[in-house]
C-alpha cells in the first residue's frame, strides 16, 4: 500500500504527526563502529519465501547506509502459516527516545463494543508487508541471506519502535476514523469504530 494513498486522506493534524513518525522510521542509522558485517544471516528457505512474496529483493547497486540484525517469525493462523521478516536496528532503537503513540484507553472506552447489535472485525493480514518502503530508504535496512546474497526489504520492516504507530494510522484511515481522516473519507456517524494496531472493529444498530 503506497503511503501517498494514506496521506491524501488524513486531515492536517494527522498528516503532520504521520510525516514526523515516518521520517523517524526512515532516518539513516549511524555507521556501525565495526567494518565487519553481522554474522547473522537469513535462512535460505525463508529468504526464498520472502523473495517470492516480494517482501525482500536483491540489493541494488546503491551504497549501503545501514545493516540490521534480522530474523523470521512464523505464526500459526487459521488461514495457514504467516511468516514475518523482522529487521531489528537495535543500536538505532537504543538511541531513539521516540515511542509509538498507539495507546489503549480506559476500559470504559471499549465497553460499548460489547453491546452493539451487529459488528464485524477485520484482521489486516501481515500489515507490515503492505506498506511500501521507498527505494531511497531500503539501503538502510540491508542484510545477507544464508548463501551470501545482499538483500533489502521492499516493505516497512518490523522492528522499529515507531513502526506500530504507522500501522495504527493506516488502519484508522482504512476504517474511516473521523479523528484522522478528512470529512469526505469519514465513516458514517451511526457506526462505532475501534481500531487497534492492525485490527478494526465496526459496530452499529441493525436495520429492521
Amino acid at each position: 500500500m503506497p503511503l501517498e494513498w494514506v496521506r491524501r486522506r488524513v486531515n492536517n493534524k494527522a498528516l503532520w504527526r504521520s510525516d514526523a513518525v515516518w521520517r523517524n522510521v526512515l532516518q539513516t542509522p549511524k555507521p556501525h563502529s565495526s567494518k565487519r558485517e553481522p554474522n547473522l544471516r537469513t535462512d535460505e528457505a525463508d529468504a526464498s519465501v520472502m523473495g517470492r512474496a516480494g517482501v525482500i529483493c536483491e540489493a541494488s547497486h546503491k551504497p549501503t547506509k545501514g545493516r540490521v540484525a534480522h530474523f523470521t517469525v512464523v505464526e500459526g493462523k487459521p488461514s495457514g502459516l504467516r511468516r514475518r521478516f523482522v529487521a531489528w536496528p537495535k543500536g538505532e532503537n537504543d538511541r531513539n527516545d521516540r515511542e509509538a503513540e498507539a495507546p489503549l484507553r480506559h476500559v470504559s472506552r471499549y465497553l460499548g463494543a460489547m453491546f452493539g447489535e451487529v459488528a464485524t472485525v477485520f484482521d489486516l493480514k501481515a500489515p507490515f508487508f503492505r506498506v511500501s518502503l521507498p527505494q531511497s530508504s531500503r539501503t538502510s535496512f540491508r542484510c545477507r541471506a544464508e548463501r551470501g546474497m545482499l538483500v533489502e526489504p521492499t516493505r516497512l520492516p518490523m522492528g522499529r519502535k515507531c513502526g506500530p504507530e504507522v500501522l495504527h494510522t493506516v488502519a484508522r484511515v482504512l476504517a474511516g476514523d473521523a479523528a484522522v481522516v478528512g470529512s469526505r473519507y469519514a465513516a458514517p456517524k451511526s457506526l462505532t469504530i475501534h481500531v487497534w494496531v492492525d485490527n478494526i472493529r465496526i459496530s452499529g444498530r441493525s436495520r429492521t
